[in-house]
């Protein structure tokens, strides 16, 4: 059943923001959004810096934050020795937190020096009690793949009218709920059940996938979650069933002689996954002349829809073999 929204909170005077940043072997680009965040204008912060579990050298980099030579009474650090997925590492940042407000960032982000300033806005002021970002803009758009992929970051929608998603919360209100559900995966931070959190023109950038194997990877992280979500469950696995009744289908045409009629078929296919993958995408290629779109984008597709087939399938076959 779906929570209902709290009320909206009294007026904050200077509350502490304490900023949680969950990370996983992320120590080559964890430093730069640190910098960002210690630059702020909104200066009554502090940073949870949560090493969920790193095989890498990422603690090593947080703490010269907390006790090295770019130390800042600002910062702290929780290691956790075991990765528990971002969720559970947001929760137990939350946890740690002594901020009237938190806000829940990744580590592959830099932001703009009022981000914070604008987040927490509508939350000091009474009017909201979370709030997300509208200004996800891309920080590696010197590489094409990352460019085309900032397209399917922040849709008009959650522009508009916000989304589940939310990146500052009254810290009173995020504990009530329960915090982040771990087991949903890549939707772990979908907090819908508290209805959409208010849209604010907060700027930051995000560090987009450069290469096709790991926009694959992503997708198979994706593709296991869409089965393991309940919510979310019964879609993919009919999806699942579907596609493969259909390829089965194909095939038993093809072998029965049905080539043209298979052929046209599979261009109708085509075209309309095409006209999908590249409806954002048109305004832009038209106003930048960027045509390599054309191209990039529908492989990215193509590499998402994989990913997203092979990972749910990956996922039923391990629920089955736990029954």
């Amino acid at each position: 059943m779906k929570d209902a929204s709290p009320s909206v909170p009294r007026r904050l005077h200077n509350p502490l923001v304490s900023i949680v940043m969950t990370i996983y072997n992320e120590a080559y680009c964890v430093e730069h959004a640190i910098d960002t965040l210690l630059a702020q204008t909104y200066r009554h912060i502090e940073l949870v810096l949560v090493d969920n579990g790193s095989s890498d050298s990422t603690f090593k980099v947080l703490s010269q934050y907390a006790r090295g030579k770019k130390r800042d009474a600002r910062v702290r650090v929780v290691r956790m020795k075991k990765n528990t997925g971002p969720g559970g590492g947001r929760n137990k940042g939350a946890k740690a937190a002594r901020g009237d407000i938190l806000v829940f960032i990744d580590a592959d982000m830099v932001f703009d020096k009022r981000y914070i300033s604008v987040l927490v806005k509508p939350i000091v002021d009474g009017k909201a009690f979370g709030t997300t970002h509208t200004k996800e803009l891309c920080a590696n758009k010197g590489n094409l793949w990352a460019r085309s992929w900032s397209l399917n970051r922040v849709t008009p929608e959650s522009q508009r009218n916000g989304c589940g998603v939310y990146r500052a919360i009254l810290r009173s209100t995020f504990l009530k709920a329960g915090g982040f559900d771990p087991s949903k995966g890549y939707f772990d931070d979908d907090l819908s059940r508290l209805g959409n959190a208010k849209p604010v023109p907060a700027i930051c950038y995000h560090n987009n996938p450069e290469k096709l194997d790991e926009i694959f990877l992503y997708a198979l992280w994706v593709g296991r979650s869409l089965v393991s979500n309940p919510s979310t469950r019964y879609p993919m696995t009919a999806f699942l069933v579907g596609s493969f009744a259909v390829c089965i289908a194909a095939l038993t045409a093809l072998a029965f002689g049905a080539s043209w009629p298979l052929s046209i078929i599979v261009a109708l296919c085509m075209l309309v996954w095409l006209s999908v993958s590249l409806q954002r995408a048109i305004p832009r290629i038209v106003a930048e002349g960027r045509y390599e779109y054309l191209f990039s984008i529908p492989v990215i597709w193509l590499f998402r829809l994989v990913g997203h087939y092979l990972g749910g399938l990956q996922q039923i076959w391990k629920m089955m073999l736990q029954r």
